[in-house]
């Protein structure tokens, strides 16, 4: 007897499967295959990469839209609800859609065991595929040659950045990692590589397939201006395209300009009125997002969330904060998982923020409030006070700002998640 709830199905999911990550594309393949989702009709576009994945997609469905496609967009992890793994015309599959997609690919895989993941790629195809849309974007999970939904030959292929994380899946060379991620790259189709820094890995993987390499720096640049910031690259047909004075967006807009590189590659056409205004309007829970609540004195006070949780993005999100300054103090809530690099974090961020209020994560992942407190000690920073709930330690940084303050959240995706949490049970009406 199978489950008739999503939640129940989620924690049957949880239990199918012996182990939570089996990166392989066989199995998945052959439950894809019986499903006939295989080769899609739609459009489709891959996205890979350390950091700036879901903005990257965010990016490309905020523009694919405006110019009128209907677009499938599937990313991990969520933050709240599952549902937001899957977005179809840029609203969430709903539960009954979710779980009625389930129990096909329960029937379809046989005796064939899937794990939590291959179970919500399948899931996205089989949605997709049944809606007819003219677009998928695919948010790879982990790595890339051999995530699930890799078994999917994309028409345009990204890798968004390179850096260390995942070291258990993926090793600790940069070059290893650039390697594995290009895996998602196809002969004779388009290649868009985002990352500031080259990298062997990535470019040799290129060129060993026969794919058009289409890197940051060489096929597309970008820069800031007085006015917004400028794009410059070819098309696919080796024209020059320019474009002034674009709007500066909520997200990175490096990652606009690494979307807007695979757009013009891909063999869709998208006008440039769609580009500005898709860049304008692209939101993405978790990035750099910003929600005012009010203190116990009735004093408005900016919460920034971001699921930074490896150096590389720290780095970014930091050059953001100095981008954003707060015209008092910036107070930092900050839990993150046990596996991660969590002086290199604390190192990027340290500039940019007075009192620490270190927490842990609601999982058994979580890296231990102490050593958090142990690592600022080695940088000389002493501001800080331990929670075991990063709820707790919201709360308590919020009361500890005024209206010119701010409080920044980062560390992880658990992070992030248990803060909006605590935003919607304890702050009514947040802005």
């Amino acid at each position: 007897m199978r489950p008739d709830t999503l939640s129940a199905w989620l924690e049957f999911l949880e239990q199918l499967h012996p182990v939570e990550i089996d990166l392989g594309l066989e199995r998945v393949a052959s439950v894809a295959q019986t499903l006939n989702l295989l080769k899609p009709s739609a459009t489709v576009f891959t996205v890979a990469g350390t950091n700036g994945k879901g903005s990257t997609c965010a990016f490309l469905a905020s523009i694919l839209q405006r110019e009128g496609y209907r677009v499938g967009v599937y990313s991990s992890p969520h933050l709240l609800r599952y549902n937001e793994r899957i977005l179809i015309e840029g609203e969430q599959a709903g539960d009954q859609q979710i779980v009625d997609t389930f129990k096909r690919i329960d029937q379809a895989r046989g005796d064939t065991s899937l794990s939590y993941f291959e179970f919500a790629t399948l899931a996205a195809l089989d949605l997709f595929e049944r809606a007819a849309l003219d677009v998928w974007i695919l948010e790879v999970g982990l790595g890339g040659r051999l995530d699930a939904v890799n078994i999917i030959d994309a028409d345009v292929s990204l890798v968004t950045s390179i850096a260390i994380d995942h070291e258990q899946w993926l090793g600790s060379s940069l070059e290893g990692i650039g390697r594995e991620k290009a895996g998602v790259f196809r002969a004779g189709r388009p290649a868009i590589y985002g990352g500031r820094e080259p990298n062997a890995g990535v470019s040799s993987e290129a060129e060993r397939i026969g794919a058009r390499w289409l890197p940051r720096g060489e096929a597309f640049l970008q820069t800031l201006s007085d006015s917004g910031w400028r794009y410059q690259g070819v098309d696919a047909k080796g024209l020059l395209v320019t474009l002034e004075q674009l709007p500066l967006p909520e997200l990175p807009f490096d990652n606009a300009a690494t979307a807007i590189c695979a757009l013009l590659h891909s063999p869709l056409p998208v006008s440039e009125s769609s580009i500005r205004e898709g860049i304008a309007s692209a939101t993405l829970a978790g990035r750099y997002q910003s929600i005012t609540v009010s203190n116990r004195a009735g004093e408005p006070v900016k919460v920034v969330l971001d699921v930074a949780h490896n150096p590389q993005a720290a780095v970014a999100l930091a050059e953001r904060l100095g981008a954003d300054p707060a015209a008092g103090q910036t107070r930092c809530v900050l839990a993150m998982l046990d596996d991660k690099d969590v002086e290199g974090v604390l190192e990027a961020l340290a500039e940019y923020c007075g009192d620490w209020f270190l927490a842990e994560v609601s999982t058994p992942r979580a890296s231990p409030a102490s050593r958090l407190g142990t690592a600022l000690g080695k940088i000389a920073c002493d501001r800080y006070t331990l929670y075991s709930r990063v709820g707790d330690a919201l709360i308590a940084a919020v009361e500890a700002s005024s209206r010119n303050d701010r409080v920044l959240v980062a560390g992880s995706f658990f992070t992030v998640a248990d803060a909006l949490k605590t935003i919607e049970q304890w702050y009514a009406d947040p802005a």
